[in-house]
Protein backbone atom coordinates (compact mmCIF):
# COMPACT_ATOMS: atom_id res chain seq x y z
CA UNK A 1 0.00 0.00 0.00
CA UNK A 2 1.57 3.17 -1.10
CA UNK A 3 0.38 5.69 1.81
CA UNK A 4 2.01 9.18 2.90
CA UNK A 5 1.74 11.12 5.46
CA UNK A 6 3.49 14.82 5.70
CA UNK A 7 3.54 17.29 8.52
CA UNK A 8 5.48 19.92 7.64
CA UNK A 9 5.32 24.32 6.44
CA UNK A 10 5.17 25.41 2.86
CA UNK A 11 8.34 26.23 1.48
CA UNK A 12 6.63 28.51 -1.43
CA UNK A 13 4.02 31.10 -2.38
CA UNK A 14 0.89 28.86 -3.95
CA UNK A 15 0.84 27.90 -7.62
CA UNK A 16 -3.10 27.40 -8.76
CA UNK A 17 -3.54 26.51 -11.98
CA UNK A 18 -6.39 24.75 -14.15
CA UNK A 19 -5.30 22.13 -16.88
CA UNK A 20 -8.83 21.77 -18.10
CA UNK A 21 -11.68 22.05 -15.94
CA UNK A 22 -9.13 20.59 -13.19
CA UNK A 23 -7.61 22.63 -10.66
CA UNK A 24 -3.81 21.81 -10.40
CA UNK A 25 -1.94 22.71 -7.19
CA UNK A 26 2.14 22.55 -7.13
CA UNK A 27 4.38 23.37 -4.06
CA UNK A 28 7.11 22.09 -1.79
CA UNK A 29 6.51 21.04 2.19
CA UNK A 30 9.41 21.35 4.64
CA UNK A 31 9.00 18.48 6.85
CA UNK A 32 11.13 18.66 9.99
CA UNK A 33 13.78 15.18 10.78
CA UNK A 34 13.47 13.80 14.17
CA UNK A 35 17.13 13.69 15.25
CA UNK A 36 19.79 16.53 15.17
CA UNK A 37 22.63 16.72 12.68
CA UNK A 38 25.88 15.36 14.51
CA UNK A 39 28.10 18.02 13.34
CA UNK A 40 25.27 21.62 14.04
CA UNK A 41 23.01 20.02 16.99
CA UNK A 42 20.40 21.33 14.49
CA UNK A 43 17.40 19.54 12.85
CA UNK A 44 17.28 19.42 9.24
CA UNK A 45 14.37 19.47 7.29
CA UNK A 46 13.33 17.31 3.99
CA UNK A 47 11.72 19.21 1.01
CA UNK A 48 9.07 16.96 -0.90
CA UNK A 49 7.77 18.28 -4.04
CA UNK A 50 3.86 18.28 -3.58
CA UNK A 51 1.23 18.25 -6.30
CA UNK A 52 -2.80 18.25 -5.82
CA UNK A 53 -5.67 18.13 -8.07
CA UNK A 54 -9.49 19.36 -7.68
CA UNK A 55 -11.27 19.91 -4.81
CA UNK A 56 -8.51 19.64 -2.59
CA UNK A 57 -6.33 21.92 -4.97
CA UNK A 58 -8.84 24.34 -4.84
CA UNK A 59 -8.85 24.14 -1.04
CA UNK A 60 -4.67 24.15 -0.55
CA UNK A 61 -5.05 27.61 -2.77
CA UNK A 62 -7.32 29.24 -0.90
CA UNK A 63 -6.76 27.97 2.74
CA UNK A 64 -2.77 27.89 2.78
CA UNK A 65 0.09 30.52 2.14
CA UNK A 66 4.12 30.35 2.39
CA UNK A 67 4.75 29.26 5.90
CA UNK A 68 1.30 27.65 6.68
CA UNK A 69 1.79 24.46 8.53
CA UNK A 70 -0.42 21.53 7.21
CA UNK A 71 -0.66 18.47 7.39
CA UNK A 72 -1.20 16.28 4.74
CA UNK A 73 -2.18 12.25 2.97
CA UNK A 74 -1.37 10.91 -0.34
CA UNK A 75 0.80 8.91 -2.55
CA UNK A 76 4.51 8.94 -4.01
CA UNK A 77 4.59 9.16 -7.51
CA UNK A 78 7.83 8.76 -9.60
CA UNK A 79 6.99 9.64 -13.08
CA UNK A 80 9.17 11.18 -15.97
CA UNK A 81 8.78 13.48 -19.22
CA UNK A 82 10.44 15.26 -21.58
CA UNK A 83 11.63 18.74 -21.85
CA UNK A 84 11.75 21.09 -24.04
CA UNK A 85 14.99 20.24 -25.28
CA UNK A 86 13.91 16.60 -25.53
CA UNK A 87 15.69 15.48 -22.45
CA UNK A 88 14.05 12.89 -19.94
CA UNK A 89 13.16 14.29 -16.86
CA UNK A 90 12.59 12.29 -13.35
CA UNK A 91 10.18 13.92 -10.98
CA UNK A 92 9.45 12.36 -7.24
CA UNK A 93 6.25 13.63 -5.47
CA UNK A 94 3.83 13.79 -3.31
CA UNK A 95 0.17 13.20 -4.98
CA UNK A 96 -2.14 14.60 -2.06
CA UNK A 97 -5.54 13.09 -1.68
CA UNK A 98 -6.20 14.54 1.54
CA UNK A 99 -5.00 17.94 2.99
CA UNK A 100 -5.25 19.28 6.91
CA UNK A 101 -4.42 23.21 7.77
CA UNK A 102 -2.92 23.31 11.04
CA UNK A 103 -1.78 27.48 10.94
CA UNK A 104 -4.83 29.31 12.72
CA UNK A 105 -6.94 31.57 10.26
CA UNK A 106 -6.58 34.36 10.47
CA UNK A 107 -9.36 36.58 11.89
CA UNK A 108 -10.55 40.12 9.94
CA UNK A 109 -9.50 42.96 11.73
CA UNK A 110 -11.93 44.85 14.02
CA UNK A 111 -11.37 48.25 14.59
CA UNK A 112 -11.44 48.40 18.96
CA UNK A 113 -14.36 51.18 20.17
CA UNK A 114 -13.67 54.08 21.04
CA UNK A 115 -12.67 54.70 24.85
CA UNK A 116 -15.08 56.72 26.98
CA UNK A 117 -14.12 60.24 27.14
CA UNK A 118 -13.64 62.13 30.70
CA UNK A 119 -17.35 64.10 30.02
CA UNK A 120 -18.50 60.46 29.90
CA UNK A 121 -17.63 57.62 32.23
CA UNK A 122 -18.43 54.58 31.56
CA UNK A 123 -18.84 51.97 34.41
CA UNK A 124 -17.57 48.19 33.25
CA UNK A 125 -21.45 47.16 33.82
CA UNK A 126 -22.77 49.69 32.32
CA UNK A 127 -25.71 48.85 29.99
CA UNK A 128 -26.58 50.33 26.43
CA UNK A 129 -30.60 50.14 27.49
CA UNK A 130 -31.41 53.22 30.11
CA UNK A 131 -33.49 51.21 33.01
CA UNK A 132 -35.19 53.37 35.70
CA UNK A 133 -36.34 51.31 39.10
CA UNK A 134 -39.76 52.13 37.53
CA UNK A 135 -38.96 49.60 34.68
CA UNK A 136 -38.35 46.68 37.08
CA UNK A 137 -40.59 44.08 37.65
CA UNK A 138 -40.11 43.52 41.27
Amino acid sequence: MNVVCLVGNLCKDNVLRKSGEVSVYQNTIAVGRNFKNKDTDQYESDYINIVAFGTTADYLGKYTSKGSKIELVGRWQHRSYQDNEGNTRYVDECVIERARTLTPQQKEEVPAPEPPTKEEPQSRYSSQYDLSDEDLPF
